[in-house]
């Protein structure tokens, strides 16, 4: 919808993967499903055939983390947009991005403490500047 000729969404969760296959059907949208852990690409190997990274969600853990903020700055070194949402969870890097919105979304009380939580989105630089 976002005039791209070709999405491919990614994740090593089964039960995601699912849910990004019913969402493209609920969009009406072509969307290429994979589970290829792309953190095991080589940056130049993806430059030449993506654009945009587009990341949610993955600063929960240490070792994901440890994993995904080093390949995402190779990939915005290498050329690619990059773009990550987050909440600023605990292991969400707090430099090399900068802030491009912010956003309060409702949250249910079960999942998060409070109703109303603040999201945002950054991109991600090549080289650390500050957020």
């Amino acid at each position: 919808r976002g005039g791209a000729r070709r999405v491919t969404a990614v994740d090593l969760d089964p039960l995601a993967r699912v849910a990004m296959a019913l969402n493209a059907a609920a969009n009406a949208v072509d969307v290429a499903i994979s589970d290829a852990d792309p953190l095991t690409m080589d940056a130049g190997i993806v430059a030449a055939h993506v654009d945009v990274i587009v990341a949610g969600d993955l600063w929960y853990e240490r070792q994901t983390a440890e994993r995904v903020t080093p390949w995402l700055r190779r990939m915005a070194a290498a050329g690619m947009e990059v773009l990550v949402g987050d909440k600023r969870r605990a292991f969400f890097p707090r430099t090399g991005l900068r802030r491009l919105g912010r956003y309060h979304i409702a949250t249910p009380e079960n999942l998060e403490p409070g109703t109303i939580s603040e999201a945002g989105v950054w991109q991600v630089l090549a080289a650390p500047e500050g957020d």
